[in-house]
């Protein structure tokens, strides 16, 4: 491989500039409204209008926006119809959730309001008819009723298109209710409408329950929310009710009912405090967060339901991430042993084997890792502190010991390769040197000190410059990844997937490379196998998280097929690396493709009787003094003499030794331990 004719600063450069030019930017609308006295002037009225309405004679604007379709209505009601089960509810239902939706079909389904433009994005979603969403709930206590926000990112059923839905409104406890509503615009009242879901047609009262008897409590909490956006304002601000949007997105209304947990209160809160305070006290596992819920579009005049759908709760999830860090932070620490183990047998004859792709794989792939759960912080907000000491862990063995590892290297095989050839001879060099020769022995000792010049670089300042190729191609290289991964965080769930499995299967490739070198170089020992198997069994341990447990971190549904799919690829790369090692490097390729003189074959066929070419006691070996197992008379075609003769070595100098003693005498020296004759590569 040639690594000195490559330059990435121009490539860098347009990558940075594509970059800069094409990254989103976030729209802001533009505000009807030119002083902080028009914005206060409408929240005050908009205030004194709440404040003077009643459960029956809401406010125009809220009357509007709750003229719901009678199928909706009816779905409405039989969510809270439902049972709860028995025991108690969450203490706080702050938790992930993860489900599908289905459309709510109706006849005026998808009629848009005048003064409503379709997200487009939405309206592909939604004409799916189903999909799959995840939701973030975030509950906030408070006096009469809970404060929560419910952010949730609907997808179509292939999941190639996403749109996030935030919901904020308050959780009634005694009913197992959350009414919640998207935010306040010029033409919809949002989370202000909130103490009117309840509201019910005169002719068909059909709730479990009197909405009324909660008015005042959900009336209280949207003055408070006014109030605050009142001081709010006069700090300096701008109120959502003079916004005026070019192009307005559905905006809709949100009924949620969670089930109970079938345990106390008293059970519940000993649970959580164990999980927050612990005293090692044996309990019971905190259930999932259970509920169902409705969501309906004024604007839109759509509606979709999803049903009996679960999530752990936040400090339940939290444990989970620290459990999973903490064990990949051991793992870390595994493969820096094991890179340190296999860095102390650094001879010159073995490094020569080694394969400088595979190391530079692994150290990609640490890079990769790292940026990788970096990325994700803008997917899992909780998981900041432990996924950045990761990250931080990760790139210790690729900064530190990965790169000084190339290094050697790299200077060992360029030391082993030919110079490059001196730059041709001029005729004004001729005649230099014709006129050197004329003159006497001074110009001739010119003539020679000038030569190593003319030569080219000298060994260190190729080494130098290999180097910085090296590491401008390795730094490129993760500037691509980490621009990719930053947009990748914001991509569907299914473009993810793949873009995170095209790069597990392609950086978990690491022994090709080292297969291809034993071929070509005739070799088969390379890597020790402790590192061998202890890497690659210690390296399964991330895509098995991503491919099978991350459902409610990156919200990939179980893969098993894509899991077992990479762990046969790992597998046979070290079986194919067991096979070189036993049957030879190239025995799965006819031997036509490479003459017999190419390499020296350490293992012939040595019969018992074959021993009178050899000196006295030439079946013990001279470095271990132990006896040497041969072949047996007549069987030297059965297949089990193969593996009979890859125990034993007879090098050029026809002396006989183990195959292990050989080769670990070999690792510090390249000659024969009897004659000292020098030894061919294995």
């Amino acid at each position: 491989m040639d690594r000195r004719g490559w330059r990435p600063s121009a490539p860098v450069v347009i990558l940075l500039l594509l970059f800069i030019f094409f990254a989103p930017v976030r729209r802001i609308p533009s505000r009807n409204g030119d002083s902080t006295e028009k914005s206060l002037e409408a929240e005050r009225n908009w205030l004194s209008k709440i404040q003077n309405s009643t459960f029956l004679e809401a406010p125009e604007q809220v009357q509007q926006s709750m003229a719901f379709p009678e199928q909706v209505l009816s779905e409405r009601n039989e969510l809270y119809k439902s049972s709860a089960g028995p025991g108690a509810s969450h203490l706080n239902h702050t938790s992930v959730v993860i489900g599908n939706w289905k459309k709510l079909s109706y006849d005026s389904f998808g009629n848009v309001s005048p003064n409503v433009t379709w997200h487009k994005t939405l309206q592909s979603i939604l004409n799916s008819g189903k999909g799959q969403f995840s939701a973030n709930l975030y509950e906030f206590p408070a006096a009469d009723s809970n404060d929560f926000s419910f952010v949730m990112n609907m997808e179509n059923l292939n999941g190639t298109s996403v749109y996030q839905l935030a919901f904020y409104g308050d959780r009634l406890d005694k009913i197992n209710a959350l009414l919640g509503a998207t935010e306040v615009s010029p033409e919809f009242p949002g989370v202000d409408s909130i103490p009117w879901l309840f509201h019910e047609p005169s002719d068909k009262k059909d709730l479990p329950f009197d909405g009324q008897e909660y008015f005042d409590a959900l009336k209280n909490k949207s003055l408070g929310r006014i109030d605050d956006r009142i001081n709010q304002i006069s700090r300096g601000g701008w109120s959502p009710l003079l916004y005026e949007e070019e192009s307005v997105s559905c905006r809709a209304y949100f009924y949620g009912f969670n089930k109970n947990t079938g345990l106390s209160k008293e059970t519940l809160a000993a649970i959580e405090n164990e999980y927050y305070h612990p005293q090692g006290v044996s309990m019971l596992k905190m259930p999932d967060v259970l509920f169902s819920g409705l969501i309906y579009s004024p604007d839109c005049n759509v509606a979709f339901t999803f049903s009996n759908y679960k999530g752990p709760r936040n400090f339940v999830f939290d444990a989970g991430l620290v459990r999973f860090s903490s064990f990949y932070i051991i793992v870390i620490f595994c493969q820096i042993f094991l890179l340190l183990r296999q860095m102390r047998i650094n001879s010159p004859s073995y490094v020569q084997r080694l394969s400088f792709i595979t190391i530079a794989i692994q150290a990609c792939l640490d890079a990769f890792i790292a940026i990788f759960f970096l990325s994700i912080n803008a997917v899992i907000e909780r998981g900041y502190l432990p996924f950045v000491s990761i990250a931080f862990l990760s790139l210790i063995p690729s900064a530190m010991f990965t790169m000084r590892y190339l290094a050697l290297i790299l200077r060992v095989q360029n030391s082993n390769s030919p110079p490059p050839p001196p730059p041709p001879q001029t005729q004004n060099n001729e005649a230099a040197n014709t006129d050197g020769s004329e003159g006497g022995n001074n110009n001739t000792t010119n003539a020679q000190d000038a030569l190593p010049q003319a030569a080219g670089l000298t060994q260190n300042e190729r080494d130098q410059r290999d180097w910085s190729s090296v590491c401008l191609r390795f730094y490129f290289v993760i500037l691509v990844v980490c621009i990719a991964s930053l947009y990748s965080a914001v991509w569907p769930v299914t473009y993810r997937f793949y873009f995170i499995s095209t790069l597990l299967f392609a950086s978990y490739s690491f022994w090709v490379p080292q297969i291809i070198q034993n071929v070509k170089q005739g070799t088969s020992r390379s890597f020790s196998w402790v590192y061998i198997l202890g890497l690659s069994l210690s390296r399964m341990y991330l895509p098995t998280f991503i491919f099978l447990f991350s459902e409610t971190t990156l919200k990939f549904t179980p893969k098993y097929s894509h899991a077992l799919a990479l762990a046969f690829w790992m597998s046979l790369q070290v079986l194919i690396l067991f096979a070189q090692d036993t049957l030879g490097p190239r025995f799965f390729l006819p031997k036509k493709l490479f003459p017999s003189s190419s390499t020296y074959d350490y293992h012939p066929i040595i019969q018992a009787g074959d021993l009178e070419a050899f000196m006295q006691d030439a079946n013990v070996c001279p470095i271990c003094i132990q006896p040497i197992e041969l072949v047996s008379s007549g069987s030297t075609l059965n297949p089990a003499s193969r593996i009979v003769r890859r125990n034993y070595m007879l090098t050029p100098c026809h002396h006989l030794f183990h195959r292990q003693c050989l080769l670990q005498w070999m690792e510090s020296r390249s000659i024969c331990p009897v004659c000292r004759c020098h030894l061919p590569p294995v």
